[in-house]
């Protein structure tokens, strides 16, 4: 698998965050600078938030099926995976966070800062969940190698583990903000981790 077909992938990642971000805090603002009134604002939001996930998952869905196709040389369809609606999860944070800033216990710029950080890091930790689901819908897909964002930081270079191969049903761990994704692997004979062991024993 090309490192330019995973770079470009993170590169459309980063993008969608960095646009969900941005259309949070600016919605954000606009209640800030009285524009917007808090419930507007808060549902707003959370649509924006909800929306970038959605895409999150339809580009995750297309990216894995580019993925196969270059290693099989087939055409591959994408798996159809449908997004999960995350609005009432997402209204929720965003109520918090107003009526923490309506009560003053924090400042404008610390509401917009974790606005921002709801809107960016939603979208990356969607793409790498349905990255995990759609692997297990493809039979050819058997496991994954962790590839690095532009900035590894200490964590995921641990979680990487020495570039070990993990089982195509095992989730990527991950943290705000990250954008390490999952390079496939069609190989037989992968050892099971010990939740991948539990998940088929229960299945």
């Amino acid at each position: 698998m090309t490192s330019g077909l995973i770079s470009e992938y993170q590169a459309a990642t980063m993008r969608l965050a960095n646009v969900t971000r941005d259309q949070a805090t600016a919605l954000w603002v606009a209640h800030t600078d009285g524009g917007l009134v808090e419930d507007v604002a808060a549902d707003l939001i959370a649509q924006a938030v909800n929306i970038g996930i959605a895409r999150a998952v339809g580009l995750a869905d297309a990216w894995l099926s580019r993925q196969i196709e270059e290693a099989t040389r087939r055409p591959t369809p994408t798996t159809g995976i449908t997004p999960t609606d995350h609005f009432p999860r997402l209204r929720k944070a965003m109520g918090t966070i107003f009526g923490r800033f309506r009560h003053r216990e924090i400042d404008a710029d610390e509401g917009r800062m974790q606005t921002g950080r709801i809107g960016h890091s939603e979208p990356l930790e969607a793409g790498q969940q349905a990255t995990t689901e759609a692997m297990t819908k493809h039979p050819l897909v058997q496991g994954w190698v962790r590839e690095f964002d532009d900035d590894p930081c200490q964590l995921c270079t641990w979680w990487a583990r020495d570039g070990r191969i993990w089982p195509a049903d095992h989730p990527m761990p991950s943290h705000k903000g990250c954008n390490c994704s999952q390079r496939i692997v069609l190989a037989e004979h992968i050892k099971e981790t010990k939740f991948t062991e539990r998940l088929h024993r229960n299945g």
